[in-house]
């Protein structure tokens, strides 16, 4: 199965390898960014992401992503729900 075959909120982020919970129990720095798809108006683009450390009181996780939408760049916080590791 691959992330981009799942809809909204199927799936949450794993806590293995990647995550920022679990990169911090083991020490290791955060990569700054990941690349990761951005659904907005219906459509996924392309972009990068840098996890908030800890989820929120929502119970989801957040990200600053940013992408490049129709020649614009655009920087937003999304929820999990609006993105997909690739």
């Amino acid at each position: 199965m691959r992330w981009a075959d799942v809809g909204p909120g199927q799936l949450q982020p794993c806590d293995h390898c990647c995550a920022p919970a679990w990169l911090e129990r083991h020490g290791r720095a955060q990569v700054s960014e990941k690349p990761c798809l951005v659904m907005s108006d219906d459509r996924w683009w392309e972009g990068t992401l840098i996890w908030e450390s800890s989820r929120r009181p929502d119970g989801l996780w957040w990200a600053t992503v940013t992408y490049r939408k129709q020649g614009q760049m655009v920087t937003e916080v999304r929820s999990q729900h609006d993105i997909r590791a690739r």
